[in-house]
């Protein structure tokens, strides 16, 4: 809030500011998986024992209104896709690299991300399963023109 309502304060009048991120709910794999659920829960633990908000974006709104900017638009996107699809090569490269560092952090344990590993190449080969990457919201709010 504190960063958001600076920013605010730099903006000319009739300035816009642009803000793109996570608000960290939809994110799913099927057929369900407990390896994934367990890592999406140690990535938002990860996060947050990092000083971040995986869910930051939900609460832009607000810190827009409190700054006294005008909310002008928020466009959600969410990828999603099998096996083959932008989306799930994206999870493959970024979920298997990263689980190794939420061990090392505590916030999943070695069994966690081995079953994790194991359930995730299933779905690698499977057609039919589908994977929901976060929403990412693109933000925009705009600081009132100066009145003459």
């Amino acid at each position: 809030r504190d960063v958001f309502a600076r920013l605010a304060r730099a903006l000319k009048p009739g300035g816009v500011i642009a803000i793109q991120d996570y608000n960290h709910e939809g994110i799913s794999l099927f057929p369900e998986s407990a390896g994934f659920r367990a890592v999406v829960r140690a990535t938002r633990a990860l996060y947050a024992s990092r000083g971040g908000d995986a869910f930051i974006a939900g609460r832009l709104h607000g810190f827009a209104r409190a700054a006294g900017l005008e909310v002008i638009d928020v466009h959600p996107t969410v990828m999603c896709g099998g096996p083959r699809s932008p989306a799930f090569r994206w999870a493959d490269a970024f979920f298997p690299f990263h689980t190794t560092g939420m061990v090392a952090a505590g916030v999943l344990s070695a069994a966690e991300r081995e079953l994790f590993l194991a359930e995730w190449e299933v779905r690698k080969r499977d057609p039919d399963a589908f994977f929901c990457s976060p929403i990412v919201l693109d933000f925009a709010a705009r600081k009132p023109a100066a009145h003459a």
